[in-house]
C-alpha cells in the first residue's frame, strides 16, 4: 500500500504512470517546476519497493549536488510513513559509497556511468530525474544495459536546444496540468514580470552575441566579455534597489567571476548578497543556503546551481542576469520563484536580459509533445527579439546614454493582478455557453436578433462574444468563439464546409466549431486541406472529428500498426483504422488486451522466422555452392 499523501494532480499523474507501464517499458512525465515532482517520484519508488522484496530501484540525477537532496526528501517521506505505522526496511546508499546492496540507490549519472558494471545488480525500475538531460550518451549507455528494467523520466521541460527528441529513450510522454491551470488552482504563484526595454544597451549587447558553445547556447566567454562589465553590473544592482529592495531572491549569473562581481556590487550598496556555485565548498554552500532560507542573506547570486532541484518556496524575486537560448534553462530558472508559500501574493521576475522576447512568458502554453518528438526545438527566437529592437530603435535617432536613468528603468510586461483577471477569463467564460440567451433576444419590431450585454461579455449571434475589460488578452483579442474557445482580433464569421461549421476572420485560418476547450489559436485548418471536402472526417493537429459527431473533438493518443487510439474530453476511448472514417468505442482494458495480443503475434512471427532461417541455413553446404 502506498501511504505517501499526494495532491489531486499528483494522484492523477500517478494513475497515468501505472496505466502507461502496463503497455510501455519507458515513460517520461512532464510537470511544471514547483509542482512536487520529487514527491511523485518518491510515491512511485515506494510503490515499486512495496510491490516486491526483490524490487530494486535506481534514481539517477545529472549532478552530484542533487543526490543528497533527493535522498533526504525520500528518507523524510519514508520516516513519516514509518511513524504512521507503515514500517518498511528501506535503505539508500550515497553516490560512490560502499554499502550493502539495498532496494534503493540514488546516484549521479557521472558516478553510475563509471561503476554500473561493478554493482552486480539488476534494477527493476530506473528513475531519471530532470530527464531532459537524458539525451546524453551516458544515460543511453546505462539504460540500454538494463533492457528489462522499467524506466521513468521526470522533467518540467521535455525539450532540447537542438531538435533532439526523446522517443529513442522513452515510449510515451505524460503531461500534467498547464502552468496557467496550476496558477489558477493556487498550486503555483502569480507573478509580476518586468524586463529591460527593447532598445536598451543590455538588449543591444545580447543581440550582438554571435558565438555559440558546444551545446548550442550562447558562448560563456563572449557573454562574460560583453556583460561582466561595470556598467551592466551597476544596472543589475540598480534594478534590485528600485524594484526589490525589501525582497529576498535569487540572481542567475553567467559564471563564477560574474557572480562574485555582482555580489560585491550589491554588498557595496547595502544589499546582503553572497555568490554561490558548485565550486563553493559543500559546508559553506549549505550554511549560506540555510542563512538565505532564514532571511539572513537577501540575495543568492548563483551559477546554474538553482536552475534545478532547489526548494525554497518563499523566494520573492528572481533576477535573470544570464542570457540563454535554452527554453529549459529559462523555465527552470523562473520556476524557482513560482512555488507557493503562506503570505506570498506573487513572485517578482526581473528580466535584465530580455528573455521574454525570446521565449514568451513563463506561463505561456507550449507544445511539449512536439518537443518530445523532436519536431520543434526548445530554443529562443532571436529574430523576434531583433525585430522588437529595430522597431524601438527606429523611433529615435540615438540610444539613451548608458548612465541615463531611463536605461535602468524596466518595463512591466505582466502584473499579477492582470494575470489573475486573465485566468478568471480563461476559466470563467465557459458558464455563459449554457445560457438560453446565448444568441441574444429578438427585437419585436425589426425581428432582428439583438446582442445581450452582460458585465464583461457582449454576446453576438452564432455564439460569438466580445469581451470588455482592461485585461491584456481582452484588449489584444477581444473576440471569442464560445463554442471552441478560440480568441480573435475582430469578429469572426461562420463558414459551412461539409458536415462542419468553421469560424474564421481572414478566410485562411479555419477553426472547427466543436464544443471544446482544447483548441487555441494554433489549431486552425488551411483552405487547401478542405479543398477536397471532409466527408471522411477531419484530422488536424492531433485532433479528429468524425461526421457522425460534429460537435465532439477527439485527441490522438497512440498508434498500433494501422490502428489509432483516440480519446474525447470525457476520457472515453475509441479506435479506428488509419483510413477509416468512423470510430469504434473501446475501453482501456480492451485496448491493452489488443496490444498484448499484437505483441504476442509479433513474438510468434519472429520465432517462426528465426526457425525458418536456422532450418535452411543448416541445409546449405559450402561445397554445394561451387
Amino acid at each position: 500500500m502506498n501511504d505517501i499523501q499526494l495532491y489531486d494532480y499528483q494522484e492523477e499523474m500517478r494513475g497515468k504512470i501505472d496505466a502507461a507501464f502496463k503497455s510501455c517499458q519507458s515513460v517520461m512525465v512532464q510537470m511544471p517546476t514547483g509542482t512536487g515532482k520529487t514527491y511523485l517520484l518518491a510515491s512511485v519508488v515506494y510503490g515499486e519497493i512495496e510491490r516486491s522484496d526483490k524490487a530494486s530501484v535506481w534514481i539517477v540525477v545529472h549532478r552530484r549536488e542533487l543526490v543528497e537532496q533527493i535522498e533526504e526528501t525520500i528518507e523524510r517521506l519514508v520516516d513519516s510513513i514509518e511513524a504512521a505505522g507503515a514500517r518498511r526496511a528501506l535503505y539508500h546508499v550515497r553516490s560512490g559509497a560502499r554499502r550493502p546492496l539495498s532496494q534503493l540507490r540514488v546516484m549521479s549519472i557521472q558516478w553510475l556511468s563509471r561503476h554500473y558494471e561493478e554493482l552486480n545488480e539488476q534494477p527493476s525500475l530506473i528513475v531519471i530525474d530532470e530527464a531532459h538531460h537524458a539525451v546524453a550518451k551516458t544515460y543511453a549507455e546505462v539504460m540500454n544495459a538494463y533492457p528489462e528494467a522499467m524506466k521513468l523520466g521526470v522533467t518540467a521541460t521535455p525539450c532540447r536546444l537542438r531538435k533532439r527528441g526523446f522517443t529513442k529513450l522513452f515510449d510515451t510522454l505524460l503531461m500534467s496540468w498547464s502552468t496557467k491551470r496550476f496558477i489558477a488552482a493556487g498550486r503555483l504563484s502569480l507573478y509580476d514580470y518586468m524586463s529591460i526595454k527593447a532598445d536598451s544597451e543590455d538588449q543591444r549587447r545580447i543581440l550582438g552575441l554571435t558565438q555559440r558553445g558546444a551545446d548550442g547556447d550562447f558562448s560563456l566567454k563572449e557573454m562574460s566579455e560583453k556583460l561582466d562589465v561595470k556598467p551592466s553590473i551597476e544596472r543589475l544592482c540598480d534594478t534590485i534597489l528600485r524594484y526589490a529592495a525589501d525582497k529576498k531572491g535569487i540572481t542567475y549569473a553567467i559564471n563564477i567571476s560574474h557572480a562574485e562581481h555582482i555580489a560585491e556590487e550589491y554588498r557595496q550598496h547595502g544589499i546582503n548578497a553572497v555568490a554561490i556555485s558548485s565550486k563553493t565548498p559543500k559546508e559553506e554552500r549549505r550554511t549560506n543556503i540555510d542563512r538565505f532560507k532564514e532571511g539572513e542573506i537577501q540575495v543568492l547570486v548563483n551559477v546554474d546551481l538553482f536552475g534545478e532541484g532547489f526548494d525554497c518556496p518563499d523566494v520573492e524575486f528572481i533576477q535573470l542576469a544570464r542570457p540563454t537560448l535554452s527554453l529549459a534553462k529559462y523555465l527552470q530558472q523562473v520556476g524557482r520563484g513560482l512555488r507557493v508559500f503562506e503570505g506570498k501574493k506573487y513572485c517578482l521576475i526581473l528580466d535584465n536580459v530580455g528573455l521574454y522576447r525570446l521565449f514568451g512568458l513563463p506561463s505561456d502554453d507550449r507544445d511539449w509533445q512536439a518537443m518530445f518528438e523532436g519536431k520543434i526545438a526548445g530554443k529562443g527566437n532571436m529574430n523576434q527579439a531583433e525585430e522588437q529592437y529595430d522597431a524601438a530603435y527606429s523611433t529615435h535617432d540615438d540610444l539613451v546614454p548608458i548612465t541615463s536613468d531611463a536605461q535602468t528603468e524596466l518595463i512591466t510586461v505582466m502584473t499579477h493582478d492582470g494575470q489573475r483577471m486573465d485566468l478568471d477569463a480563461a476559466y470563467g467564460y465557459e458558464t455563459v455557453e449554457n445560457a438560453d440567451d446565448l444568441f441574444g433576444v429578438v427585437d419585436k419590431e425589426s425581428n432582428e436578433i439583438l446582442p445581450c450585454i452582460y458585465n464583461k461579455v457582449e454576446l453576438k449571434v452564432y455564439g460569438f462574444a466580445k469581451l470588455y475589460s482592461r485585461k491584456k488578452i481582452d484588449r489584444e483579442r477581444p473576440w471569442i468563439d464560445l463554442r471552441n474557445g478560440v480568441r480573435f482580433l475582430k469578429m469572426p464569421k461562420v463558414e459551412k464546409i461539409g458536415f462542419l461549421e468553421f469560424s474564421t476572420t481572414d478566410g485562411q485560418r479555419f477553426y472547427p466549431r466543436v464544443l471544446t476547450r482544447q483548441m487555441d489559436e494554433s489549431c486552425f485548418v488551411l483552405p487547401e486541406s478542405l479543398e477536397h471536402g471532409i466527408d471522411y472526417g477531419l484530422r488536424f493537429k492531433t485532433f479528429y472529428i468524425q461526421p457522425t459527431e460534429p460537435d465532439k473533438l477527439y485527441a490522438f493518443r497512440e498508434k498500433l500498426e494501422n490502428l489509432q487510439l483516440w480519446e474525447d474530453e470525457n476520457g472515453n476511448l475509441a479506435w479506428k483504422e488509419e483510413f477509416e472514417t468512423l470510430l469504434h468505442p473501446t475501453s482501456q482494458r480492451e485496448w491493452e488486451a489488443r496490444k498484448k495480443e499484437h505483441a504476442e503475434d509479433v513474438k510468434k512471427f519472429t520465432r517462426e522466422v528465426n526457425q525458418y532461417i536456422w532450418y535452411f541455413k543448416s541445409k546449405i553446404q559450402i561445397g554445394s555452392l561451387f
